[in-house]
């Protein structure tokens, strides 16, 4: 038999030229290549970095004060999706960002040919690099970068980008975007360095101490802080007067491990407009009008998301319950490998560690969005008292007249407690103090009765109520609670019904707002007849309940998560592919828990194609002119803005939507309510799962709320299209 004979030989994996392109196409911006190029700059050690923008001449510098590069170091540079950095790491005090060996590729987003200058202190080199030359080549593994050594250059790294008219176009409208640019400027927390952009010979924007508490002072109530390396306290405090006021210090008990957070935050009482003269660093981008937010910072770098801290998070439930006027900084430390995120630092990717912040943050926004909403109202201004004059008696002593003056204070203010009383007896005058704020009442001595009015016969003093209606609709007006009181007479037979005390939950309260889920309320009515000293009390009970009927693709009803404010089951009927996505969300709605993620991201699809119908429909009877102007206005890849149109169009279209309303007996009021855009948009926002949009978590009350938004739109759309 013939021995077989093996042979071998060897080959080789080459990199063509073009991987360059590939992966500079990961850096998405240039706001993020010019942040690459300044976090390189921080973790050479630089304690300045100097940025010169010049369009007309085509070319950027970026200099900084650094330890430079060795020859190793310029080894390491171009070594692809490789580093020796490790991210986290503390070095001198400063947190390690780069790590994916990627930085270099950012200059490219610029321009094609780049010259560094560098020096360590003991060695200097010059090279340049063609973009061009390396994506030509068949195999990069062998192209040469030329070391030009040179002792004479200045310690640190000199970086030239020569841009051409096609990269000067790109970068032009970024720099008309003030926000844009002070978030460069403004892309460390870190009062060690400092950033100066030039751009065009202007005069240059240098960073600073992010500083929220010199913003707007008049208009600030309230400044929170939390920092869970010291211990789990969120503090709310009142400044004024160059001075901070203690208001409430509320346990956090949430575990945090493997990170901390830092949050310094201010809250604002603001006047129409006045969003808008806050600095640029705090306004919220791409938003129709002026919003501002707090910043995020992730290991002192910004972090431009505005969804894990997002100010109007409780504004579906109240106006009266969510904090939305908030400036600051949220910083989040962490040395854990598992703290990853996008190339655009915008989104995590999703693991135990990025959900814990992210969930974290979501639970401390709530409460500091509780807390502070309590509060905030009984800030904007200092007017708790009734009456501004006092009348007592001969022989009151000072103890009897503060119990008047404390008696005069409004008992819904919130910090009643905290109010001290000084008694001038010598200038008949009172004086109430709070915060640093002094207001004078002045007091006055009552007449002694006459004869005749001492002998006065009393009558018996009466409470009666109305009774309640069984319920009361979700999203409808608010409830007067004075209009159950059917008659209040004290013991001289005079109507009281102004001074009767209306509580829930040991809360004053004269109205029930708008509510958006089934709840009830026991309401307290009391009053105290001073001449028996006989005290009246009566109870009812508030119940409101959602009136709906489900909204679905076909005639088999079960309980459904699309639904809207109508007595009878509704089904859709314009767009045969929305009718059967509807059918299968309400399919899928007994197991919400499982399907959460598949059901929101359905429910968005609901309004992508909603948008197709719409462009696609000639014309209605009513509003004609208007609904073509809607037609106009909605364009490709702006889902949120084209919704919001929509609603837009609903709202305005008063003679269409009312005639609806009106067919289908469903009340008008309670859909105004509900056609609310900035809800609309919000709860968009959280049903998408996109990698750089939205937070990676859905909630159950979430999809709930977009199933009852989205079946209002439903109809309405039905009811204009079929």
């Amino acid at each position: 038999m013939e021995k077989k004979v093996i042979t071998t030989s060897e080959t080789k994996i080459t990199v063509d030229g073009s991987i360059i392109n590939e992966l500079s196409e990961k850096i998405p911006s240039n706001i993020v290549a010019l942040n690459e190029l300044i976090k390189n700059a921080y973790d050479a050690q630089a304690n300045n970095i100097d940025i010169t923008i010049d369009l007309p001449n085509k070319k950027i510098t970026i200099v900084d004060d650094g330890d430079g590069m060795s020859e190793n170091s310029i080894d390491e540079l171009f070594h692809i999706s490789h580093s020796q950095k490790e991210y986290g790491t503390e070095v001198n005090g400063r947190i390690i960002q780069g790590s994916k060996g990627l930085g270099f590729l950012a200059v490219f987003r610029f321009g094609k040919t780049v010259t560094w200058n560098t020096n360590t202190g003991d060695n200097g080199f010059q090279f340049t690099v063609n973009l061009d030359e390396i994506v030509a080549q068949r195999d990069i593994s062998n192209f040469p970068i030329v070391l030009n050594h040179d002792r004479n250059i200045k310690k640190g790294t000199k970086i030239e980008i020569f841009m051409d008219d096609s990269n000067v176009k790109l970068l032009q409208p970024d720099l008309n975007d003030q926000t844009k640019i002070m978030k460069i400027v403004n892309s460390f927390c870190d009062n060690v360095m400092t950033i100066k952009l030039t751009i065009n010979s202007e005069d240059p924007l240098i960073s600073k101490e992010i500083n929220a508490a010199t913003e707007r002072i008049n208009s600030q109530i309230m400044k929170i802080s939390f920092d869970s390396t010291k211990d789990s306290n969120i503090l709310f405090e009142y400044p004024f007067n160059k001075k901070t006021f203690e208001l409430a210090k509320i346990q956090f008990d949430t575990l945090i491990t493997d990170f901390d957070v830092k949050i310094e935050l201010f809250a604002y009482h603001l006047t129409t407009n006045e969003s808008t003269k806050f600095n640029q660093l705090f306004q919220k981008p791409d938003e129709e009008t002026p919003q501002i937010t707090p910043l995020l910072y992730i290991n002192n770098n910004l972090f431009n998301n505005y969804n894990l801290f997002n100010v109007d998070i409780n504004r579906r439930k109240q106006s009266g319950q969510s904090l939305p006027q908030l400036i600051g900084t949220i910083k989040v430390f962490s040395k854990s490998k598992d703290l990853i995120f996008n190339s655009d630092r915008t989104q995590f990717v999703q693991n135990e560690l990025t959900n814990n912040i992210t969930e974290f943050l979501k639970k401390i926004n709530m409460t500091i969005q509780d807390e502070g909403s309590k509060r905030k109202k009984h800030l904007n201004n200092f007017e708790f008292y009734k009456n501004c004059t006092i009348e007592y008696r001969d022989g009151d002593d000072i103890d009897k007249i503060k119990s008047l003056l404390k008696q005069n204070i409004d008992e819904k203010f919130y910090f009643r407690d905290e109010v001290s009383i000084d008694v001038d007896l010598k200038n008949n005058s009172a004086t109430y103090s709070i915060f640093d704020h002094n207001i004078q009442i002045q007091l006055s001595k009552k007449k002694p009765p006459n004869k005749k009015q001492a002998e006065k016969s009393f009558v018996t003093p009466i409470l009666e109520l109305y009774i309640p209606n069984a319920s009361y609709p979700l999203y409808g007006p608010a409830i007067d609670l004075k209009k159950f009181i059917k008659i209040a007479t004290d013991s001289n037979g005079k109507s009281v019904t102004d001074i009767v005390e209306i509580k829930i939950n040991n809360t004053n309260e004269t109205f029930i707002g708008s509510q958006q889920n089934d709840t009830e309320f026991e309401v307290i009515y009391s009053f105290n007849d001073s001449e028996t000293k006989t005290d009246l009390i009566k109870k009812i009970l508030i119940v409101f309940k959602q009136q709906t009927a489900a909204v679905t693709g076909n005639a088999n009803i079960k309980e459904d998560l699309i639904i809207y404010n109508g007595l009878c089951n509704y089904i859709i009927e314009f767009n045969p592919i929305i009718s059967k996505l509807v059918t299968q969300i309400n399919s899928l709605y007994d197991n919400e828990e499982t399907y959460l993620e598949i059901i929101a991201c359905s429910l968005r699809s609901i309004y992508e194609l909603s948008m197709d119908s719409i462009k696609k429909h000639s014309n209605i009877s009513d509003n004609n002119n208007e609904f073509q102007a809607l037609k106009n206005k909605i364009t490709a890849n702006k889902l949120k803005d084209n919704v919001g149109f929509v609603i837009d169009f609903f709202n305005n279209a008063t003679k269409t939507t009312s005639k609806i309303c009106t067919k289908l007996d469903i009340s008008r009021h309670n859909t105004s309510n509900i056609l609310q855009k900035d809800k609309y948009k919000a709860a968009i926002e959280d049903a998408h799962l996109g990698a750089h949009k939205s937070t990676t978590n859905v909630t159950k009350d979430d999809v709930k709320n977009l199933g009852i938004l989205t079946g209002t739109y439903l109809v309405l759309l039905n009811e204009l299209l079929k």
